[in-house]
């Protein structure tokens, strides 16, 4: 029977991954098997150390699939805090990870990967997508994080007897200088901005005398204008970017910062009639409205962060939600009553029967279609 397990496990874990080569090691490549830029956040669960196998869990904060795994991979941790360290990596910029996990929990040990090393040493071309390191240091599984359980994890690390490499010789952290995060930024007058090399959900943020906002280039441009989202249109590939500003210049730079931007990518704005949706959005039952301790972001709180999937609202009024919520999903929402309260929301976006059955249940709010209405749209044409 011990020898039946053992074929079968081998088998699953040459099916699902495993993937121990000589090419890994590090002395043929002469680097750590981790290089991160900078640490987020501590493991809740555990602690590392030298003997412990690591499981680096690469994620992205607007990766729908990978806040649908989380829960799985926090079990694996828990269920062996003492022999694996699960670590979730991400190379995103540091704004935008602080501010989704001030609105989601996370208990494994957050990290940056700012340069994409270790993305690129693993090969990471989809998410979620995790690789098991021993305590040597070398890559032993890669795969899809669902494939693993604690029975599989355990017989993988029994099977494995390397000598434990200390862990300044497996990771190394390399904190992206100011200088060079600086001059990925370009500066036009009073406003500068950088394009990122990943989609990134919609965030603003202002800090004392900065203005900080991340998202699409459509996203920045209907903030700034300020005009719906669904308001400007573009069949141009999506552009992410990371903007700041002087909050003090910032009225006073829309236009500079509007050309400017379309200038860069080539662009220009046409504008037309169009007919959008119209809804109408009431409160059935003001006791199930969230109040406004389910979601804090602080005193500098972004307002709102929007992904692919979720709309997330820290101290917004139902006006304020409604008229973001419409920006998002192309619609008009007219607000039939509105006592100026502050709520926390959590609304799903992507299907708009879920959205409506949700705001039913969970908000106590009526949701309907009410016809079709004309509004100003701007188009997003190439220049070329």
């Amino acid at each position: 029977m011990s020898y039946f397990k053992n074929v079968v496990l081998l088998l699953f874990v040459f099916l699902n991954g495993y993937a121990k080569t000589n090419a890994e090691t590090n002395a043929e490549t002469n680097q750590p098997a981790i290089q991160l830029s900078e640490w987020i956040q501590s493991s809740q669960m555990t602690q590392l150390a030298d003997h412990q196998f690591i499981l680096i869990e690469f994620w992205a904060t607007y990766c729908g699939p990978c806040h649908q795994i989380k829960d799985h991979i926090e079990y694996l941790q828990r269920e062996d805090r003492e022999n694996l360290f699960v670590l979730s990596l991400t190379n995103e910029s540091p704004f935008v990870v602080e501010q989704f996990l001030q609105g989601r929990s996370m208990q494994t040990a957050v990290a940056l990967d700012d340069e994409g090393r270790t993305f690129e040493r693993y090969k990471v071309t989809s998410m979620p997508y995790a690789v098991l390191l021993s305590p040597g240091g070398h890559l032993i599984w890669k795969g899809h994080p669902s494939a693993l359980n604690p029975q599989i994890l355990g017989g993988i690390m029994a099977d494995n007897n390397e000598v434990a490499l200390p862990l300044s010789k497996k990771l190394a952290l390399r904190p992206v200088v100011k200088e060079e995060l600086e001059a990925e930024f370009i500066q036009y007058g009073e406003f500068r901005f950088r394009e990122l090399p990943y989609p990134c959900p919609y965030s603003k943020q202002i800090r004392g005398s900065d203005f900080h906002i991340t998202g699409s280039l459509q996203h920045i441009l209907s903030d700034i204008l300020p005009i719906e989202n669904h308001q400007i249109r573009s069949d141009q590939e999506a552009k992410y970017l990371e903007l700041y500003c002087d909050t003090s210049q910032l009225y006073s730079s829309i236009q500079q910062i509007t050309e400017s931007l379309l200038e860069k990518y080539h662009l220009t704005l046409a504008s037309e009639q169009n007919q959008v949706k119209q809804l109408e959005m009431h409160i059935v039952d003001s006791q199930q409205l969230w109040q406004t301790n389910v979601i804090d972001w602080g005193v500098d709180s972004p307002g709102f962060l929007i992904d692919d999937r979720n709309i997330k609202a820290d101290n917004q009024t139902l006006s304020q939600l409604a008229q973001k919520l419409g920006s998002v999903i192309g619609a008009q929402i007219n607000v039939l009553y509105d006592d100026g309260s502050l709520h926390d929301w959590d609304i799903h976006i992507k299907h708009y029967s879920l959205m409506e059955e949700q705001l039913a249940s969970e908000y106590g709010i009526e949701i309907r279609d009410v016809g079709w209405t004309q509004e100003h749209v701007l188009l997003l044409r190439s220049m070329e």
